[in-house]
């Protein structure tokens, strides 16, 4: 029951693709105190089964925590500024303001009864007990249960040593995970009489780490049990046999060692170089890295093949991952092989490639892979920029984030982008060709950041370093936006008619060059040119269409559904929303999934649906809460709000805030099913009958909604303050809420 069961999921619970095999007592102290303790840590060496444990504990305590569970993987976490960034993406909040992620964190777990999973902490040890403290001090509700080989030294922190399967002495567990796992890899073995004393003595020659028993069960595909015992047996007594604490880490050494001995030459070099990947790699990669003059790329697959056979290597969804143990070890191989440094400049070579397929396929039809792909490499992209970065590689630093950027951007990740560019740039050198895309592309994350001083001050860099009237295009487009954005119209409608020209002149295909036509419609119909705004987007639907691209299709859908809409055709209007939508969802690209949410609540306003449009409009604003703040729609506030004013007139106040708490109240499917007038479960009611309430558990939510913390609920009624946190979890699973927030609203709407 090692960390290598585990499928990684960032955000959600990873799923167990093997048994979990007792642990009974750890399960049970580690429940205990995570019920009075904010923080727990589980210790142990690699290999001993902490990530699994807590897996297991958060599965188990989901109910208890209705602001949901997350697991952060910090394997691949390196470098100043990524941590608050990883955690904010396991929560999946896109923030695109330039408030720092910390403070979008404790913004966001404020009034959430959450559990955060924080693995393999002891790699960012400081930065990890920092941002607990900072974390649990900002939600007085939030929980963290983290994985470390050290603890964190973080006031209130209880920590719990995992220890190998049954401790001193015994075998039960650890016999148990080996039947289970030799059973796994020869089918029909099983546990008897006759050879129950050999396993009992391989699990403690191993002396109950379960990396080092799941290793040795493998074996059986080519070795009889009395052979592995007999051959392990040889090996320890070679070093010496231990029977301390302080030995395991020497025993699971000496385990790997054997186990790594038995592999085939092949699968040794292998296994030294796929220890570059921080976060697991497909087949590609693995070739692309492996392959050598001792080891041809055709025998890559099989090579592979035969290291996941023998469990040093597991594979999920198309991807094989590496345990952190086994990668350490492997990274010494790398090491006394003198490899280190052909190793990692095959891994920057093949990413560097890919992110050049990236650039060619994100106007195309491949756009949704290459979107797919980027987020699924996001954590070994990161690692290879921060090296790049450290290293003074300004070439490589500058080309991969020209490439990255965009992604990021239609993705909303506009805090990453700006991350990675604000320190690619900081370092001299690189291309002037790839520095001037990275301050383009930089200058136009700033803007729609609305940090409009660093956006100008790029956009001064950039035209300084400029070559040539294709960079002359996208400056033009960028001052056009700019321009657009300041609400100088005319100005901008003139930059990005030139922009348009130049790109198509000089062969500008870029998804960038493409989205010139999306802001020139914008500036045609904020200046009323309903006609010229329709003719510009119709030409970017057409190029999108013909190309196969689906972001600024997205978006152009939305441009010309709006106006549409002003025409008074509010059927057609609704046809390209709901186009633009469905592009948007299929894409996770959340500025484009808010724009068209919101302009088919403006639609249902025209059609006199205002129920509905006050669903949208709520439904809309839990987004763009999660996103902050997006200049995309900055021209279009003012009539935002008109139409919202005028939701709020027609229903009554009544009606329009159980419409509106219906609307914050959807799920994700029920957002998009309600846009697209498709079939859905109901809008949930924000709240039932408020009899179904305890009195003590109403006058628990009154105080609530006045603001008190549970300990100042606790103190008002003099009752303890784990009672009080027992009643809010009842309260909030019987109204079916995850926040506090949600219970003060419900208290107000009952005592209207």
């Amino acid at each position: 029951m090692t960390d290598a069961a585990v499928v990684r999921t960032a955000g959600r619970l990873p799923a167990e693709v093997t048994s979990f095999v007792g642990r009974r007592r750890e399960l049970a102290e580690t429940r205990r105190l995570l019920e009075g303790a904010r923080l727990v840590t589980l210790l142990g060496p690699g290999g001993v089964g902490k990530t699994r444990l807590a897996l297991r504990v958060a599965r188990e305590a989901r109910r208890s925590f209705p602001g949901g569970v997350c697991f952060v993987d910090l394997a691949a976490v390196r470098g100043p500024g990524v941590l608050a960034q990883a955690v904010a993406d396991a929560l999946d909040l896109r923030d695109q303001s330039t408030r720092p992620p910390v403070e979008v964190l404790t913004g966001h777990l404020a009034d959430r009864r959450l559990l955060l999973v924080f693995d393999t902490c002891e790699h960012m040890l400081d930065e990890c007990a920092i941002l607990v403290e900072v974390l649990l001090r900002a939600g007085p509700e939030v929980r963290v249960l983290a994985t470390s080989r050290q603890a964190l030294d973080v006031p209130g922190e209880h920590t719990l040593p995992v220890a190998p399967l049954d401790g001193e002495g015994g075998t039960g567990e650890a016999v148990t995970l080996f039947a289970e796992r030799a059973a796994a890899a020869l089918p029909g073995f099983a546990v008897t009489p006759d050879n129950r004393p050999d396993v009992e003595r391989l699990c403690r020659r191993l002396e109950g780490i379960p990396l080092a028993i799941e290793l040795a069960a493998v074996r059986l595909r080519a070795l009889p049990l009395d052979h592995i015992v007999a051959r392990l047996g040889d090996r320890f007594l070679l070093t010496g046999e231990r029977r301390t604490s302080q030995s395991r880490h020497q025993t699971l050494r000496d385990a790997i060692d054997w186990s790594h001995g038995l592999c085939a030459p092949a699968e040794r070099a292998a296994w030294a170089r796929l220890s570059v990947f921080p976060d697991g790699c497909d087949l590609a990669a693995a070739e692309a890295v492996c392959a050598g003059d001792d080891l041809p790329a055709g025998r890559v697959t099989d090579v592979v093949a035969g290291l996941v056979d023998k469990s040093v290597l597991t594979r999920a969804d198309g991807r094989y991952r590496m345990l952190d143990t086994l990668r350490e070890y492997g990274a010494g191989l790398l090491a006394e092989r003198g490899e280190t440094g052909t190793a990692l400049a095959r891994f920057r070579g093949h990413y560097l490639a890919a992110a050049d397929r990236l650039a060619a396929g994100l106007p195309t039809a491949a756009q949704p892979e290459w979107f797919a792909w980027t987020v699924r490499e996001s954590p070994t992209l990161r690692v290879l920029l921060d090296r790049m970065i450290d290293d003074g590689d300004a070439d490589g630093a500058l080309r991969l984030l020209a490439r990255l950027t965009p992604v990021w951007f239609a993705l909303g990740r506009l805090r990453e982008a700006r991350l990675w560019g604000d320190r690619a740039l900081a370092a001299a050198g690189g291309d002037p060709g790839e520095r001037f895309r990275v301050l383009a592309l930089n200058a136009l994350v700033a803007l729609h950041q609305d940090d409009r001083d660093a956006e100008r001050a790029l956009l001064e860099r950039a035209a300084a370093v400029a070559s040539g009237p294709a960079d002359a295009a996208y400056l033009a487009q960028l001052r056009g936006t700019d321009e657009l954005l300041g609400g100088d119209v005319a100005a901008a409608a003139r930059l990005l008619t030139e922009a348009v020209a130049e790109h198509h002149e000089h062969g500008n295909g870029d998804v960038m060059a493409l989205s010139a036509r999306l802001y020139l419609a914008g500036a045609r119909l904020v200046n009323g040119d309903l006609a010229g705004a329709l003719d510009t987007v119709q030409e970017l639907v057409d190029l999108c269409r013909a190309a196969g691209e689906r972001w600024c299709l997205s978006h152009a859908l939305w441009t010309r559904g709006g106006v549409r809409m002003f025409l008074g055709e509010t059927a057609e209007a609704e046809a390209d929303l709901a186009e633009g939508l469905r592009l948007a969802v299929s894409l996770d690209a959340r500025v484009a999934l808010i724009s068209n949410l919101e302009a088919l609540a403006m639609v249902a306003v025209r059609t006199a649906e205002f129920g509905r449009a006050a669903r949208l409009f709520a439904a809309a604003h839990v987004l763009r809460e999660a996103q902050g703040l997006s200049v995309m729609a900055g021209a279009f506030e003012a009539l935002l709000e008109a139409d919202l004013a005028q939701v709020r007139q027609e229903l009554g106040e009544r009606a329009f805030a159980d419409a509106w708490a219906a609307g914050l109240a959807m799920t994700d499917a029920e957002r998009v099913a309600c846009a697209l007038r498709e079939d859905a479960p109901a809008p949930r009611a924000p709240a039932p009958a408020p009899g179904r309430l305890t009195r003590r558990e109403r006058e628990i939510a009154e105080l609530v909604a006045e603001g008190l913390s549970n300990r100042e609920i606790a103190a008002r009624l003099v009752i303890s303050k784990r009672t009080v946190d027992s009643h809010l979890e009842h309260i909030l699973g019987k109204l079916g809420f995850a926040s506090r927030t949600q219970v003060a609203a419900w208290v107000t709407r009952q005592g209207r």
